[in-house]
């Protein structure tokens, strides 16, 4: 499943609008994304999956289906897209 499948089935209920500015991104950043069915930069999918309350890897990761991988802290995102931490 793509980035731009699962944010459309993400945000399929949701004013992509109101969702952007969440993000912090430009009024018409989720549409634009959805439309262009591309990828977008780090920062601004990392902004997505924070606003949505998803992993950013999932998000990202083109092999990982539905359901999608939520995390209730916004912090959890970028722990999940880091991969695990390694002792020294």
């Amino acid at each position: 499943m793509q980035f731009h499948e699962k944010l459309a089935r993400l945000t399929e209920d949701r004013i992509k609008t109101v969702l952007s500015k969440r993000a912090g991104l430009p009024a018409m950043a989720i549409s634009n994304c959805l439309a262009k069915k591309q990828m977008p930069s780090a920062e601004t999918a990392f902004r997505i999956a924070r606003a949505l309350g998803v992993s950013l890897a999932w998000l990202c990761d083109p092999h990982a289906n539905w359901p999608p991988v939520r995390t209730a802290d916004p912090d959890a995102a970028v722990e999940a897209a880091a991969g695990p931490a390694w002792a020294a």
